[in-house]
């Protein structure tokens, strides 16, 4: 007869069974399990991560005059109507995903355009210098970010963050 496990045991237990179902419903639909041995450097494969994410759209200078100019030199049209797909194709062809809290302080004060045409996005000038400044972000950030050709976004701690409250309410972890 197998041992009955105290309450407070098996609140845990079913959870650590939910969690544990969900990762293998992941790794099942990325098809690990069946799929031909490669060298997985990046971890894309294998990677289980539930960290709320949000999209940065890296940009040569600010938008200006109804036209964006991408990272990659691609220059595109916008205007301040509904959904427009060019727009969209763009700014997904141009976007890298990144943890939220890296840069939800900006994301309320971005662009009416741009939340119909990418869902959780922040645009991000990228200066002569590798730092890329937030727009919408008028306090000091909590993070700053640079991005190298070489090396890619990177991140590091504010030494002099902003006073004000940063905690967003998809900031659940703790």
């Amino acid at each position: 007869m197998p041992k009955l496990l105290p309450t407070g045991a098996a609140a845990f237990r079913v959870h650590l069974d939910q969690v544990t179902d969900t990762m293998r419903q992941t790794a099942q639909m990325l098809d690990v399990f069946n799929s031909a041995t490669y060298d997985d450097k990046d971890g894309a494969k294998t990677r289980w991560n539930d960290t709320p994410t949000a999209f940065l759209i890296l940009l040569r200078r600010a938008p200006d005059a109804g036209h964006i100019e991408f990272l990659n030199g691609e220059r595109v049209p916008f205007h301040h109507g509904p959904f427009n797909y060019p727009l969209a194709l763009a700014l997904h062809r141009n976007a890298v995903r990144v943890p939220r809290y890296l840069v939800h302080q900006a994301m309320p004060n971005q662009p009416t355009w741009l939340g119909k045409n990418i869902q959780d996005a922040v645009l991000a000038v990228i200066h002569d210098d590798a730092t890329c400044e937030l727009i919408g972000s008028a306090d000091a950030p909590p993070y700053l970010l640079e991005y190298r050709d070489e090396t890619g976004l990177s991140h590091t701690r504010n030494a002099a963050p902003s006073l004000t409250s940063t905690l967003d309410p998809c900031d659940d972890w703790f």
